[in-house]
């Protein structure tokens, strides 16, 4: 057989992606629950955070997201990521259904740090929150 250019050179990101995967804290990235891996259950979860559980309680009120539990080398990139889905959700929603939405973000200094390097995946989370900061004022229509 035949080795790559490659043979032997990732081996160190081979083992931490399986380290990661079988790290309990991060189950619920490799292992969610059935009923996430179903095509409705995005919309449906998107829709009970920003309008409320009932279909009669269109206007949403106070949600609070505990993410004290994602561990702090995910955290940037998954408060980054609901609130890019919460404003996408909010940008693709028929005008006069739409409300308007404040995310308030608790120690923010712990998860949308000050500019990094362009590589690093804490810049992902300044671009997303840094994008909604700049569309956020004139996305709501």
């Amino acid at each position: 057989m035949k080795q790559g250019d490659f043979h032997g050179k990732l081996s160190r990101l081979i083992a931490r992606l399986k380290a990661k995967r079988s790290d309990r804290r991060l189950a619920f990235l490799f292992q969610p629950p059935t009923e996430c891996m179903q095509m409705d259950w995005l919309p449906t979860m998107v829709h009970r955070l920003v309008a409320g559980r009932g279909a009669q309680r269109a206007k949403g009120g106070v949600k609070i997201i505990d993410f004290s539990e994602v561990p702090s080398d995910v955290l940037p990139l998954m408060v980054s990521l609901l609130a890019q889905v919460v404003f996408a959700t909010s940008l693709w929603t028929e005008s006069e259904m739409r409300h308007p939405i404040a995310i308030l973000c608790d120690e923010a200094h712990l998860y949308i740090p000050e500019r990094t390097q362009a590589d690093s995946g804490d810049a992902v989370a300044v671009e997303i929150f840094e994008r909604i900061a700049k569309e956020g004022s004139t996305g709501s229509g």
